[in-house]
């Protein structure tokens, strides 16, 4: 039983519009004040309607707004609906591989204390998320910040070094990769002069991918990709 991070971008954003009621909002500036990324509430915001846990208008007056008072969703509907309704009933520890049919060492005891969660679950609301600083402050998204001054460091056209089996290589950045979740690195590709790009020049592997601390920035007049 691991929520997803639909279900996560999900509590924030209803705890959020819980701080505005009867007000109809859009996907994307609730994303812009929530500091959620847009793709992912465009989509929950979505299936919270299926669910009838908010309500959507379009037209004119196009957005979403609570389809009942913030004290009467519950976090377990909201999970529910975001990662499906046997959420509760899926091994707390490999997610994957452990059910009631295949058990793992472990599932015995979650069994026994699974109902307690989804009890609890059950008991706490949005509305009380939304009163609770803790719970407001630990929900904030930041990975998105993170990820750009990470991207700040080298961007697209760099040349650089990073280690390889067969010692040290200099090549160029040709792509910076992310996703709606955060930074995942650098593309990199081998000079042409490097002996490991010679080498291999008929495969891909003069290209990899690093994270940012793996690479070192090449100084003015160092040898660089071509």
């Amino acid at each position: 039983m691991k929520f997803s991070r639909e279900s996560y971008y999900g509590i924030l954003a209803l705890t959020h519009m819980s701080t505005q009621p009867k007000q109809v909002t859009q996907a994307a500036k609730l994303a812009r004040d929530a500091r959620l990324p847009a793709p992912f509430v465009a989509k929950i915001l979505q299936t919270l309607a299926r669910h009838a846990i908010i309500r959507s208008y379009r037209g004119r007056q196009r957005g979403y707004e609570l389809a009942r008072p913030a004290a009467r969703i519950t976090v377990r509907e909201v999970v529910e609906a975001l990662d499906g309704r046997d959420v509760f009933q899926r091994c707390a520890f490999w997610s994957n591989r452990c059910s009631d049919r295949s058990p793992c060492a472990l599932h015995d005891i979650w069994t026994r204390v699974r109902p307690a969660v989804a009890a609890r679950m059950a008991r706490l609301t949005i509305a009380r998320l939304a009163t609770s600083p803790r719970p407001r402050a630990a929900l904030r998204w930041t990975p998105e910040r993170s990820a750009k001054s990470v991207r700040r460091r080298f961007k697209i056209g760099d040349r650089v070094s990073w280690n390889s089996e067969a010692g040290r290589v200099r090549g160029r950045i040709i792509e910076v990769i992310t996703s709606p979740m955060k930074f995942k690195g650098y593309v990199v590709r081998a000079s042409e002069d490097e002996p490991q790009y010679q080498i291999k020049s008929e495969t891909t592997d003069h290209v990899a991918v690093h994270k940012g601390s793996a690479l070192r920035r090449l100084t003015t007049g160092a040898r660089g990709a071509r």
